[in-house]
C-alpha cells in the first residue's frame, strides 16, 4: 500500500496537502464559514503515532485547529505548538518514526510570565503542572483522554480510581497524587511514555478546520482515505482497542471489519463531547448494528491491556 504522505511537501502558497488530494478539495473553496474553511497552512494528521503496533487507537473525524493564541484561556495556536514538532510530524507521515507525538509533559509556549499552553498538548491530554502551592490539573474542560494519563500514572491507585461514581478528572488528579507523593512526575513520565508507544489516533479526514463540515468531511471521498483503511485494518488485526468517537457509518464505509468486531469496538456515548472515560464508554452490539448498553468495564479493559497490572 502506498502512503500517500511519504513524500509530502509545502506548495507555492504554503499549504501541506497531499499530491492525490489536491483535486478532490475544490469543494471546499466554497465554503464561506470561516470556523469550517480548511487551514491547509497546518501540517495534516491523517493519523498520529502508528496503529500497526498500538494497543488502543482513537477514531475521529478532523484534527481541530487553533487559529491564534488565547491568553486568557492559556491555549496557544497550533501554527505556534506545531513549530516545535515539526520534524516528528513529518517523521509520523513518512513513516520514519511513528509515535504518539503530544505524548508529554505539556509545555509551556507563552514568553516571560505569561501561560500558554500546547493547543494539541491540551486537547488530549490536559495539563499537569507544577505550582508553587503543588501540582493541579488544568484544561479539563477540554481534554479527551486525561483520565487515562492519570489511570497509567499509578497501578496502586487503580483500585480506589474504579471506586469513583462517576470519575472526575480532579478526584482522579487527587487520588493519583496522595497514591504516588513525590513520585508523581515520574509516574506522569512513565504514562506519557505508554500512551507515546501504545497509542494512536486515525483521522476521517486529515486536514484541520476549526470547526468540521461534516456533511462535506463526510462525502468528501478523498483517495488518501484509502491509506486510512490500510491504516485501520492494520489495527484492528492487531487486536487494539478501538474508541470511535463519531460518525459511525462513514468509518463503517471506510472499513468492512469495523462493525464485525464488537470485542474491540468501543463507541462514545456522547458522540458530542467523545471524551474518553468510565462514564462515556459503550459496547457495540454486532447483533443490532447499534450502539449497546455503557460499560465502565472497558475503560479500564484499555488501561490493562495499555498496562497490565504487575
Amino acid at each position: 500500500m502506498r502512503n500517500p504522505w511519504k513524500d509530502l511537501a509545502i506548495n507555492g502558497d504554503g499549504k501541506y496537502v497531499a499530491d492525490c488530494d489536491k483535486d478532490y478539495l475544490r469543494s471546499f473553496d466554497e465554503i464561506t464559514d470561516d470556523k469550517m474553511k480548511l487551514q491547509l497552512k497546518v501540517l495534516p494528521e491523517p493519523f498520529i503515532g502508528d496503529p500497526a503496533t498500538a494497543s488502543f487507537v482513537a477514531l475521529q473525524l478532523n484534527p481541530g485547529v487553533a487559529p491564534s493564541d488565547d491568553y486568557e484561556k492559556g491555549i496557544s495556536s497550533d501554527y505556534r505548538a506545531f513549530k516545535p514538532k515539526h520534524e516528528d510530524i513529518l517523521a509520523n507521515l513518512t513513516g520514519e518514526r511513528r509515535e504518539m507525538y503530544w505524548a508529554e509533559p505539556t509545555p509551556n509556549l507563552g514568553e516571560g510570565d505569561k501561560e500558554l499552553y500546547s493547543a494539541p498538548h491540551t486537547w488530549y491530554f490536559g495539563a499537569e503542572i507544577k505550582t508553587k502551592s503543588g501540582w493541579e490539573h488544568r484544561f479539563a474542560w477540554r481534554s479527551r483522554f486525561q483520565l487515562l494519563l492519570l489511570a497509567l500514572s499509578s497501578q496502586q491507585a487503580r483500585s480506589e480510581l474504579r471506586k469513583l461514581q462517576p470519575p472526575s478528572i480532579g478526584e482522579f488528579h487527587e487520588v493519583v497524587l496522595n497514591a504516588e507523593g513525590e513520585n508523581f512526575p515520574s509516574s506522569l513520565n512513565r504514562a506519557y511514555g505508554i500512551l507515546r508507544k501504545n497509542f494512536a489516533v486515525i483521522e476521517y479526514f486529515p486536514y484541520h478546520s476549526e470547526k468540521a463540515d461534516r456533511n462535506q468531511i463526510r462525502k468528501s471521498n478523498l483517495p488518501s482515505q484509502e491509506y486510512t483503511s490500510h491504516l485501520l485494518d492494520q489495527a484492528i488485526d492487531n487486536g487494539a482497542y478501538i474508541f470511535l468517537t463519531r460518525s459511525v457509518t462513514p468509518w463503517g464505509n471506510l472499513s468492512a471489519k469495523l462493525l464485525q468486531r464488537g470485542e474491540q469496538l468501543i463507541i462514545a456515548a456522547a458522540p458530542q463531547s467523545p471524551t474518553f472515560t468510565p462514564g462515556n464508554v459503550c459496547k457495540w452490539d454486532i447483533t443490532t448494528g447499534r450502539k449497546g448498553a455503557k460499560d465502565p468495564n472497558l475503560f479500564w479493559k484499555v488501561v490493562e491491556k495499555l498496562d497490565p497490572e504487575e
